[in-house]
């Protein structure tokens, strides 16, 4: 219910050609848990990372080497490779 209904407000308020709405299928969990003991005081976090799939994307029209995209990056319009 809660997915159908942000499916339906990004549908409705999304003009951007460039936004794909996929349903990720689950692949691999990673936990990490980062302790530290500073003197007496002893912290534990936990953090999860989630690895998914999606066959609904296509895959990269072109494959570029790292020098040709640094030189992009390093243009004065980065921001139009995609």
């Amino acid at each position: 219910m809660v997915v159908e209904g942000l499916r339906t407000m990004i549908t409705e308020h999304n003009t951007d050609e460039d936004v794909w709405l996929v349903d990720p299928a689950p692949r691999l969990c990673v936990k990490f848990r980062d302790a530290r003991s500073t003197g007496d005081v002893q912290t534990s976090q936990k953090f999860f990372i989630n690895i998914c799939v999606c066959s609904q994307l296509p895959p990269p029209l072109d494959d570029i080497d790292e020098t040709a995209l640094a030189a992009i990056i390093d243009s004065s319009d980065p921001g139009s490779y995609r």
